[in-house]
């Protein structure tokens, strides 16, 4: 890894556009650090969300430690649930991130560019990062790796939104997030081949 702590800021720009990063079902941050480095390395803040209950292991402020197992079918099954516990903790760092950017003793006073704010996810976190979107106008843009979400009281997008699936996943999953973004001018679909899952 090439993370550091506390490592400053570079001094190309004033304020970072932001993305926000959901992980699937039993996956931790640490799962994606190439991914989310990467991201960084680009000029983006980037904060990522080990939701409890949901993420692999997560520990609270009293340290205890909640451990969540993969259940079989959570690639496709998304529970309305556990993407309503998501979207609370989006919010709630939505909250966190204004709060700092506006806290003068703050490492990160004045640095998040508040309106470039994206969310991206994996699995439920992408179903998650779709569902919060659509009703949150400070949400810019989406990506969406792998997760499905049956929009069917909404079944457009109306942002900019990025949808990583694999080309040999359920059917009914790819077909859709085509219909979703069929005539849609800021709608991408990108179909990753010869695999089941992202």
């Amino acid at each position: 890894t090439d993370s550091m702590q506390y490592s400053g800021f570079s001094t190309k720009k004033q304020e970072y556009p932001i993305v926000i990063f959901s992980p699937a079902y039993a996956f931790v941050k640490e799962n994606y650090t190439a991914l989310l480095e990467n991201i960084a390395s680009l000029g983006y803040i980037v904060v990522s969300i080990d939701h409890p209950y949901i993420s692999g292991l997560t520990q609270d402020d009293q340290d205890r430690i909640f451990i969540v197992k993969e259940r079989e079918g959570e690639i496709i099954r998304a529970q309305e649930k556990e993407i309503k516990t998501i979207n609370n903790d989006i919010k709630f760092v939505i909250q966190q991130i204004k709060h700092l950017n506006n806290d003068i003793t703050s490492n990160f006073y004045k640095k998040f560019d508040l309106d470039r704010i994206a969310l991206m996810g994996h699995k439920i976190g992408g179903a998650a990062a779709l569902d919060f979107a659509q009703d949150n106008s400070e949400i810019k843009a989406i990506v969406d790796i792998d997760g499905w979400n049956n929009r069917a009281n909404n079944p457009k997008t109306n942002k900019p939104t990025l949808f990583l699936i694999p080309q040999l996943g359920k059917r009914s999953c790819c077909e859709s997030v085509l219909a979703m973004c069929q005539g849609e001018k800021d709608c991408f679909v990108s179909i990753i081949p010869n695999i089941t899952s992202v």
